[in-house]
């Protein structure tokens, strides 16, 4: 017997009986738990120390990813996620560093069930804390599947989610740590419009004209899928960001375009006919000059296919 086939046969505790699909397949061996905890400690000292190739290392060459956001990335490489959480990690807005200064990370392996002698299922906790205030954190869960490949344990799929905010906690979200108010001061549910969708025909057209032509910053763009990209822009001096993504069913192609429609998105701006004319000068086409509305100031403009935008001014003194 191979020393391969002699591993799983003392993993399964003996014989393998295929017929039987409610077979037992035994206690993990000691090798192999060490080495599926040291890939959790591996995650934890990459975000303690904004490694992100460390954090990377843990995974498949390819493997399937759900961000904490739910972002489901499929099929991510290694070099795309150590590339990910390298900008995550170097950003003050993130899972890791939070909106108040460093945190803390515990990760704990919590639960480890084989399905194969390959294949496991591990359960992983976090606890996201504000350090030197422990009173001050946050929980998570991670679910991961774990295959071994040539002698090595490694994740080819990852499920990070937020901790169910119970009714004693303030929070269960590891952006926002338990006990620390933010400047609006309230335990709101929501506190942030972070991330919002455009649908585009053209990726690449589509980052020239809202970062060449409206101005706005590029804050990522990376590989996404096949064929697609993830792209992000945001206004100077904000934290919300706009991902142009690229339409591909039907119903989100019909979506792109539609002039008649409500406007896709508003953006402020502190003045209005100023603006109104330096766009117009970078080839922004509008539909008509700033208008008064009970609010402010606005002015509808169209994006590289068409689809319309609220440019406005909440000042009503103009």
């Amino acid at each position: 017997m191979t020393k391969h086939g002699e591993r799983e046969r003392r993993r399964s505790g003996g014989p393998r009986k295929t017929h039987d699909r409610t077979m037992s397949i035994g206690p993990i061996q000691r090798e192999d738990e060490a080495a599926i905890r040291q890939l959790v400690r591996n995650l934890q000292d990459a975000q303690n120390q904004r490694d992100g190739k460390l954090f990377a290392s843990a995974f498949a060459q390819e493997h399937d990813y759900i961000a904490i956001h739910g972002m489901f990335l499929a099929g991510q490489t290694r070099g795309e996620n150590a590339r990910v959480h390298q900008r995550l990690y170097n950003e003050r807005r993130s899972s890791v560093v939070g909106d108040y200064g460093e945190v803390e990370v515990q990760l704990n392996a919590s639960r480890i069930r084989l399905l194969t002698p390959e294949i496991a299922v591990v359960y992983v906790q976090g606890v996201f804390q504000k350090k030197g205030q422990p009173e001050k954190k946050a929980e998570n869960i991670i679910t991961a599947v774990m295959q071994e490949r040539e002698d090595r344990w490694e994740i080819v799929s990852f499920h990070n989610a937020p901790v169910q905010k119970r009714q004693e906690q303030v929070t269960g979200f590891v952006i926002r740590i338990e006990g620390v108010d933010t400047q609006r001061g309230g335990n709101e549910v929501i506190n942030d419009v972070p991330l919002i969708g455009v649908f585009v025909n053209d990726q690449e057209a589509a980052l020239d004209f809202y970062a060449d032509k409206l101005g706005l910053e590029k804050v990522q763009d990376e590989a996404y899928g096949s064929d697609a990209r993830w792209i992000t822009v945001s206004p100077a001096a904000t934290n919300t960001r706009i991902v142009l993504k690229k339409a591909e069913k039907e119903y989100e192609k019909a979506m792109v375009g539609n002039s008649d429609g409500a406007p896709i998105l508003t953006l402020s701006t502190d003045d209005i006919h100023a603006a109104y004319e330096r766009l117009k000068e970078q080839g922004v086409r509008f539909l008509g000059e700033p208008y008064r509305y009970p609010w402010g100031i606005g002015a509808l403009l169209l994006d590289q296919d068409g689809s319309p935008i609220l440019l406005q001014e909440e000042s009503s003194e103009r």
